[in-house]
């Protein structure tokens, strides 16, 4: 087997980042598991407010962000493969198409919080809301770092510089993290009724 083949195999086997920055992902996993937890506890002790609540949340919109981020997740997962491969000005652009899904996701969002308070709904209102405005602006500021860092790694690349690595496969994991957290808190705020 050639130098090449074995280097390229031996990349493909390793864990992507370091592994500290695992734990920062785990950690911010486990917060969202608590507070998705939380949510369950208070949706059992007042599931007419939560009902209520759910009734009041833009499907439509929620849907769309949904669709929004999935296709991040494509156009950033095709970015990093690209860039990983050498292919610097197809790895900049799909890049900075997830960071275009971003934008989207956060006018989308934007808009929804606007309905919201224009309608007198804010996190006083009731519990559920308290764990809506709370979970989507938490998840909302995940967007917002991940897209700093996607966005770091599409200009360093399309302006022609070298970018490392770590660098392409943190802004990877850091974008389908906000993507699973996204998907989660969508089943569980947007569309989960009452359990049992």
């Amino acid at each position: 087997m050639s130098q090449t083949r074995l280097e390229q195999a031996r990349r493909d086997r390793e864990v992507p980042v370091e592994p500290g920055f695992w734990l920062l992902v785990l950690g911010d996993m486990t917060m969202f598991a608590v507070f998705f937890g939380s949510f369950l506890i208070e949706q059992r002790n007042a599931p007419g407010v939560f009902g209520h609540g759910r009734g009041e949340l833009d499907q439509t919109i929620g849907t769309a962000n949904t669709i929004v981020l999935l296709t991040g997740s494509l156009v950033v997962a095709l970015g990093a493969r690209a860039l990983l491969d050498g292919r610097a000005v197809t790895g900049s652009r799909l890049m900075f198409a997830g960071v275009g899904c971003a934008a989207l996701f956060t006018a989308l969002k934007a808009v929804e919080y606007l309905q919201k308070i224009g309608g007198g709904i804010t996190p006083a209102t009731d519990t559920f809301f308290t764990y809506y405005f709370a979970l989507t602006g938490i998840h909302l500021m995940h967007v917002l770092v991940a897209t700093g860092l996607i966005w770091h790694v599409a200009r360093r690349a399309g302006g022609g510089h070298p970018v490392g690595r770590p660098w392409v496969q943190a802004a990877g994991v850091v974008w389908h993290a906000v993507d699973i957290i996204w998907l989660l808190l969508f089943a569980v705020v947007y569309l989960a009724g009452p359990l049992g």
